[in-house]
């Protein structure tokens, strides 16, 4: 009976916790700087900041005003650790999602109003994994 009583309190937390992720990141966000690799952080000007909305139905928009624009699907991994981004829609045109193995990006910090994630890919030249970090707040 302790037993029992123990998973079932283990899985409500674990469920506690992915609804309080959930409720800390289905906002709209506004990116304010990145740090790519071994550089200095570089900060966005705000005319060319983008805004992620990530909504709770598992959808999100991405948009750099009067540049790019990318609509999708979003989801945490299995301990709400990591995210994943999958583009359905770039400039209003629609994608074939890409049958590769999902890549998820690790949640650096998220509170009410802050959003950090790393985003990691393989660069073929120089045959090496490369780390940008995004950074996010709250649009008010």
């Amino acid at each position: 009976m302790k037993l029992i009583s123990l998973i079932l309190i283990t899985l409500f937390s674990i469920a506690t916790l992915q609804d309080s992720k959930l409720n800390l990141i289905c906002q709209k966000w506004r990116l304010f700087g990145l740090k790519e690799c071994d550089k200095a952080n570089s900060l966005i000007r705000e005319s060319r900041a983008s805004t992620l909305v990530i909504n709770r139905d598992g959808t999100y928009e991405r948009n750099i005003p009067d540049m790019y624009r990318t609509k999708g699907e979003w989801h945490f991994n299995s301990d709400s650790s990591k995210l994943m981004f999958m583009i359905l829609e770039r400039q209003g045109k629609g994608m074939e999602p890409r049958s590769l193995e999902p890549k998820f990006d690790s949640i650096v910090k998220l509170t009410r109003d802050t959003l950090i994630y790393c985003s990691s890919n393989f660069n073929y030249k120089q045959k090496k994994l490369e780390y940008t970090n995004w950074y996010f707040v709250k649009e008010q």
